[in-house]
């Protein structure tokens, strides 16, 4: 068992099947994602816009993951600068629409699944992920696959508003 009691073994995440629109004005975006995700504020600067794993009564926080968010993440910004002086490297899929590139990669001892962009912001592009973060005991599980799909599901429908 590991963070919010969860095993390889189960699947515990469980998804609605139903669907919400999130916006969030000030970071201007807006998308679609399963009910079981809900909107919430993070703390955190480089966070712009968040929806965590809130499903069967719990509460959520800022802090909880699995969770949804756009990030300005130094770590994102070195990765699509890499991308646009060399290209697609090791672990780089391409990704359609908006999106440079789609990846995995360790995260504060979390995975990061996650679609990396560019947002237009005065003189310069800012460089931006749109990313599922969970615990890393989710690795090789179902419930990995559930979270990148419903990832995959929201950058379908992710616009900038």
């Amino acid at each position: 068992m590991g963070l919010f009691g969860f095993s390889k073994d189960k699947n515990k995440i469980k998804l609605t099947k139903e669907k919400h629109v999130i916006t969030d004005d000030a970071a201007g975006f807006e998308y679609e994602i399963d009910t079981s995700f809900k909107q919430t504020r993070s703390n955190a600067m480089e966070v712009e816009a968040l929806a965590v794993y809130a499903s069967e009564g719990r509460e959520n926080k800022h802090s909880d993951v699995p969770c949804v968010m756009v990030l300005t993440d130094s770590g994102i910004y070195e990765a699509i600068e890499t991308y646009n002086e060399k290209g697609l490297s090791e672990g780089m899929k391409p990704a359609n629409g908006m999106f440079l590139y789609k990846t995995l990669t360790e995260y504060y001892g979390d995975q990061l699944y996650y679609y990396a962009f560019e947002k237009d912001n005065k003189n310069s592009k800012e460089k931006l992920g749109l990313c599922m973060e969970y615990p890393k005991e989710y690795v090789g599980t179902e419930d990995e696959k559930v979270l990148m799909k419903v990832l995959d599901e929201v950058a379908e429908s992710f616009r900038m508003i």
